[in-house]
């Protein structure tokens, strides 16, 4: 029975950092079927698929203009989270006549759609292994050569056994995105770590106090064992 359950935890650690490995990396732009049923709530299925084609087809040209140098790491930013949602918001914008509130309406339970999908069953993991805490710390580790890449310029303040703790006193999602002038939608993007963490299991606490988007000094990540 004890190696058994050692070979179910080892299966599962190895499946879980496989998918951390796996959402790090560039994909396909657009994730059609997470946008979809919210487009077609609000406009009807021939409009949202309207919009989902023009949304796809803005989002390879803001992918064409990513430059071979990039560093890997920010390229997979780019191409996995901040010109998919750009496309989406720019081409909301047009549906709603350049009317800022009525697109950013439509982009908050999009979005949070859109994380329960990329990010739903990565999150969810953590709640079928005992002590949870250790696999999310285990799976933490694989990111860090994200912040290793310094887009983020990232400060440890603690990773232990009961917290994991860091600064980001860098954000390209705000640079990006300011660059284009939408500053406003990177609280939307600050939000999917909210809604990630609510996918948690209940030992596994997320408390920040501020973001860079949200005129903090920093973004400050804790993920505490409880």
């Amino acid at each position: 029975m004890k190696i058994s359950s050692f070979w179910w935890c080892a299966g599962l650690a190895g499946g879980l950092i496989a998918a951390v490995v796996w959402a790090r990396k560039p994909r396909s732009p657009l994730p059609l079927a997470a946008w979809m049923p919210g487009l077609v709530e609000r406009h009807g299925q021939t409009e949202a698929q309207r919009l989902v084609a023009l949304a796809e087809q803005r989002c390879r040209e803001l992918i064409s203009g990513i430059s071979p140098q990039a560093a890997p790491a920010l390229r997979a930013q780019w191409v996995n989270n901040i010109l998919p949602g750009l496309a989406l918001y720019q081409t909301l914008l047009e549906a709603h006549g350049g009317e800022r509130e009525a697109a950013l309406a439509e982009i908050k339970p999009l979005f949070k759609a859109w994380t329960g999908r990329l990010y739903g069953g990565w999150m969810r993991t953590f709640r079928l292994l005992p002590f949870p805490f250790f696999f999310f710390r285990l799976s933490f580790a694989v990111q860090e050569k994200q912040l290793a890449d310094n887009i983020f310029k990232t400060t440890w303040i603690e990773n232990s056994p009961r917290r994991i703790a860091l600064d980001n006193f860098g954000c390209p999602y705000l640079n990006t995105l300011a660059g284009y002038g939408v500053p406003e939608l990177v609280p939307y993007f600050c939000q999917i770590d909210d809604w990630m963490a609510e996918l948690l299991p209940p030992q596994i606490a997320f408390r920040r106090t501020q973001t860079l988007a949200r005129g903090g000094d920093r973004c400050d990540f804790r993920y505490e064992s409880v």
